[in-house]
């Protein structure tokens, strides 16, 4: 009998043992942590910031990439502006997470209206005031 008095006991402890080594937080996987990075560049370090290889290894660090130009565009002429927002839609295709941030400061009337839209569909504002 006194055997029977004991069986309750142990189960009870096998059953905390059992229960304490499910309950481990570390087997749940890791919770992914929405890392944002701001990549600025102007316009005689675009071509640099917005190269394939540069853009792929901040793309793998982060998941949202912004693109933030900084001031010094007013030198650049129409086609330039043309280039410029070609280059940066085909980027922003590329890496659908990738946002673009902050204000051209062309000389105004100097981007096309098509080119003012491109560059506006991708977050960036044109000669904004500060």
């Amino acid at each position: 009998m006194k055997r029977f008095r004991k069986i309750p006991i142990i189960l009870t402890l096998a059953g905390l043992t059992l229960f304490i080594a499910c309950n481990n937080d570390d087997d749940e996987p890791e919770k992914k942590h929405n890392k944002v990075m701001v990549l600025t560049f102007n316009s005689y370090t675009w071509g640099i910031t917005l190269h394939a290889n540069h853009l792929d290894s901040v793309y793998a660090l982060c998941d949202t990439p912004y693109l933030e130009p900084e001031t010094g565009w007013d030198d650049y002429t129409e086609p330039m502006i043309n280039n410029l927002a070609t280059s940066l839609s085909i980027k922003h295709n590329k890496w659908p997470n990738m946002k673009g941030r902050g204000s051209f400061d062309f000389t105004p009337g100097v981007a096309s209206e098509e080119d003012s839209l491109k560059l506006i569909s991708l977050g960036y504002s044109i000669n904004a005031k500060k």
